[in-house]
């Protein structure tokens, strides 16, 4: 398959909260999603690119807020980060399940994970449907660096590494 010829890639995990309709009752929903399909696309201003897959339930409320965090995650917290990536359905309490904090964004309605080494707090510019997956192009207003750590790698399959 092509997708495992692409080689390691550093995994994150994409913070989004909007109203959702959850088993008939609207409420705010935080949303935890990963992906290893993400890059800068321009420096002045900031601007980062995320890909998510149509059905993943972020793709949502992305749509709805406007807004989503990139959180780069420690290789230390590798087994929760999967645990995100493999999880599926709009039900499940991705922060409950993992164990992993939240703190709001300084600068959108959007929920950071604490844990993360580095956040990117983005307002949605545009939106790309390619294939099985929809394209965020975000301008980055807030960026926040806590520490220096090894960063998660994706390999394939559930195979990750530290870099």
């Amino acid at each position: 398959m092509i997708q495992d010829t692409i080689g390691a890639r550093q995994l994150v995990l994409v913070t989004t909260r909007a109203e959702a309709d959850i088993m008939g009752k609207v409420a705010e929903k935080d949303e935890i999603s990963a992906t290893s399909f993400h890059c800068p696309v321009s420096i002045e201003p900031f601007i980062y690119a995320v890909c998510l897959k149509k059905l993943d339930h972020a793709v949502e409320l992305i749509k709805k807020s406007k807004v989503f965090c990139i959180n780069f995650m420690p290789f230390s917290l590798a087994k929760e980060t999967m645990k995100c990536a493999l999880m599926v359905g709009k039900h499940a309490d991705r922060f409950l399940v993992t164990n992993l904090s939240k703190e709001d964004s300084d600068k959108i309605d959007c929920p950071r994970i604490n844990e993360a080494i580095a956040t990117l707090d983005c307002e949605m510019m545009d939106q790309l449907e390619l294939g099985e997956r929809v394209v965020f192009i975000g301008k980055v207003v807030f960026y926040k660096e806590k520490q220096k750590a090894k960063r998660i790698f994706h390999i394939k399959g559930d195979e990750v590494v530290g870099i």
